[in-house]
């Protein structure tokens, strides 16, 4: 199977979460992996009314090359970091589940 590649670097992240001293939620954010992809925007314009809801609440789709996803990383406790901005992981997608490559649908939550 071709190689998808990629001209821009993400960096997966999921997050922890512990309790503090006096027993509050503290989330922590660890680097899973590093990956090459393309990332694109999704046009307000854009016709995704018949799929998940999740799709239509996205800003951005990032396509990259399919590779082993940890179990503990899913929508939900994970997010890109690609050039400074963070964007919030709301579907994962592997297109008709052949392992070719991956579509991380996302929502830019902002810069650093």
């Amino acid at each position: 199977m071709k190689k998808i590649g990629g001209n821009t670097a993400a960096v997966l992240q999921k997050f922890e979460s512990t309790e503090n001293e006096i027993g509050e939620a503290v989330k922590t954010w660890s680097d899973v992996e590093t990956i090459k992809g393309f990332l694109d925007m999704i046009g307000e314009d854009t016709d995704i009314g018949s799929f998940k809801t999740k799709l239509q609440q996205s800003t951005h789709v990032f396509i990259c090359d399919f590779f082993p996803l940890p179990f503990s990383v899913e929508s939900g406790n994970s997010r890109l970091i690609i050039n400074g901005g963070v964007y919030d992981i709301l579907f994962i997608d592997d297109p008709m589940g052949l392992s070719g490559h991956y579509e991380f649908y996302l929502k830019y939550t902002g810069g650093k």
